[in-house]
């Protein structure tokens, strides 16, 4: 590991006021490094502020960490970005797959009234896959209430299918723009 070099001097006291401007800072073998100490420079930027020459922040740095080790010793501590050997930032992104899944139809959805696709409670971790059946000669139309109608509803004709992401299939409801228009569901 790297020696930290002691700060030159290592310490300053400061009173009254103080103006700073560029300095010149060498490092370990000599080099000249030049700092800039702006005081008056506000480095924050409000959102959607486009980027300009000239603008002061921070640099953020990531470690680089080929073998995903654990960078921090405990719960609630700060952490650093880790990076590929490439620089790119790692992402824990959840690939958890559902060890099972529940599945249903409904035969007989009709155009009076919008109906659930299943009534009783049916948890999905991931999502609901909703298909209008091969057979169907009317259009189907999805919904998140009893208040699906053909003019807010999402249309599934013959064989069309959507994949909503839910947590539970009694959310979806549908109704039909003729009767005895079917669909099958799966809750994954």
């Amino acid at each position: 590991m790297a020696a930290v070099p002691e700060p030159c001097p290592p310490e300053i006291t400061l009173s009254g006021t103080v103006t700073l401007g560029e300095v010149e800072v060498t490092n370990d073998v000599g080099n000249p490094i030049p700092v800039v100490f702006s005081p008056t420079s506000d480095p924050t930027h409000a959102e959607d502020t486009p980027a300009a020459t000239g603008d002061i922040g921070s640099f953020l740095l990531g470690v680089r960490n080929d073998n995903n080790a654990v960078t921090t010793s405990a719960d609630g501590d700060y952490s650093q970005i880790s990076t590929d050997s490439t620089g790119r930032a790692k992402v824990n992104v959840d690939t958890e797959v559902a060890s099972s899944f529940q599945h249903g139809a409904n035969a007989d959805v009709d155009s009076g009234a919008a109906e659930q696709i299943v009534v009783v409670t049916t948890p999905a971790k991931h999502s609901v896959l909703v298909r209008a059946a091969k057979a169907n000669t009317g259009t189907l139309y999805i919904g998140n209430s009893s208040g699906v109608t053909a003019a807010n509803g999402m249309p599934l004709d013959a064989s069309e299918s959507i994949e909503l992401p839910i947590d539970n299939a009694n959310k979806v409801w549908v109704i039909a723009s003729v009767d005895n228009q079917a669909l099958a569901w799966v809750a994954i």
